[in-house]
């Protein structure tokens, strides 16, 4: 959901923005409707903003920036500003201004302008949500491989995290190849070679084999009688214990 802060002191010129906002989409909720500094401020500090729609005089809006009230770092790019009358383009530098508008009989231009906004906060949610679900899936993919005790100082270690994660994402992969499918995917980040990939992954497995005790390995693998893994039998087996 993005959450909209709409600073205006008119109601009117209020119950048109509230309507064309409506419109944009689903996703869009006016979480405050402000017009005075202490409203905004509470607005502000008790309500998760994404954007900033102003429609104010000029001044009214300079007092709102040289007062601070809206925070340089957080709300980049985050706001409309709809003024009455044209200014010049050199009247102030101000980063947190995504556009400025300065003829609110132009509603539909306003509205194209939010609904762009909205599409890029949209977008970069997102974006952090996918990052930072691939962070935590790594994480439990490197915790794994640590309690094997896989030592990162090889590179193949690196690759086995790396193969794991696509494998994780890919979720109905079933043909098997890695080295025709998968390994050139992780050679491509790590600029390697499928078969240099490959190489390393196995000579890290060996290794691991000498650092992990017989019976903790066994017990990892769900095996009667321990026989030395391939990578395959170690990826697979992690796969079956993640938990995402």
């Amino acid at each position: 959901m993005i959450n909209i802060l709409l600073i205006e002191n008119d109601m009117e010129s209020c119950k048109k923005l509230i309507n064309n906002i409506s419109k944009i989409n689903s996703n869009v909720r006016i979480s405050s409707i402000s017009s005075t500094f202490k409203e905004i401020k509470h607005a502000l500090n008790n309500y998760d903003i994404d954007i900033i729609i102003i429609h104010l005089d000029y001044d009214e809006y300079i007092n709102i920036r040289n007062n601070k009230l809206i925070s340089e770092s957080k709300y980049k790019n985050s706001v409309v500003l709809i003024l009455e009358r044209k200014i010049g383009k050199n009247k102030f530098d101000d980063k947190n201004i995504y556009h400025c508008i300065t003829n609110f009989k132009d509603i539909n231009k306003i509205t194209n302008t939010i609904s762009k906004l909205v599409q890029t906060k949209q977008n970069n949610i997102l974006y952090n949500v996918n990052k930072n679900k691939e962070k935590y899936i790594k994480e439990c993919i490197k915790s794994e491989l640590e309690y094997l005790r896989y030592s990162f100082s090889y590179s193949g270690t690196s690759y086995l995290l790396e193969t794991i994660y696509i494998l994780s994402v890919l979720k109905n992969y079933c043909n098997d190849n890695l080295e025709k499918d998968i390994y050139p995917l992780v050679g491509a980040k790590f600029h390697k070679s499928a078969h240099t990939v490959k190489c390393n992954i196995r000579n890290a497995t060996d290794m691991m084999t000498y650092e992990c005790e017989e019976k903790k390995l066994q017990e990892y693998l769900y095996e009667y009688e321990f026989l030395k893994p391939g990578s395959k039998r170690i990826i697979y087996a992690i796969l079956g214990k993640l938990k995402i």
